[in-house]
């Protein structure tokens, strides 16, 4: 009912106020405080050569860290310390070394003396620190076919 009231010249000419206006608030917006790409060039230069001039525009800003946050190289980055880093190595070393006699000296069938006097070897060639002493052990005791005591397990660290 109330759209019956308006003529398509009214329509038409609102149509046409609403889209300049638009269009006007956009430009205000969007293009205030930057030189014009119609108008006559600010330095007497080519047309539009003011506009990229080589000086890239960032329209978010540079980019912000998080409190804690920096940016490392790939040598700067571990989850361990420079020493922690070493012994680490050592023990998974001395471990895949141990893995690999343990399985040798089961398919010859050897017995337990050999099987000390070879880790006991394997464990002389490594630098192993004290504090990895106790995960090896253990290690030692899962890997074995037989039971090993206390003293045993000491005289493998010489």
């Amino acid at each position: 009912m109330l759209f019956q009231n308006f003529s398509w010249q009214d329509f038409l000419l609102a149509a046409a106020l609403l889209s300049v206006l638009w269009y006007v608030l956009l430009w205000l917006f969007l293009f205030r405080g930057r030189p014009s790409v119609l108008g006559a060039p600010a330095n007497g230069g080519a047309r539009g050569a003011d506009v990229f001039d080589g000086i890239e525009e960032n329209l978010l800003g540079r980019p912000v860290m998080a409190e804690g946050e920096k940016v490392v190289g790939a040598d700067d980055f571990g989850f361990a310390g420079a020493d922690q880093l070493e012994q680490l190595g050592v023990v998974a070393d001395v471990q895949e070394q141990l893995r690999v006699t343990c399985r040798e000296l089961e398919s010859r069938l050897a017995a337990k003396e050999e099987f000390l006097s070879v880790i006991s070897s394997v464990l002389k060639c490594y630098p192993v620190p004290l504090s990895s002493r106790l995960p090896l052990e253990e290690f030692i005791r899962e890997h074995l076919p037989f039971f090993v005591t206390e003293d045993e397990m000491d005289g493998l660290w010489g």
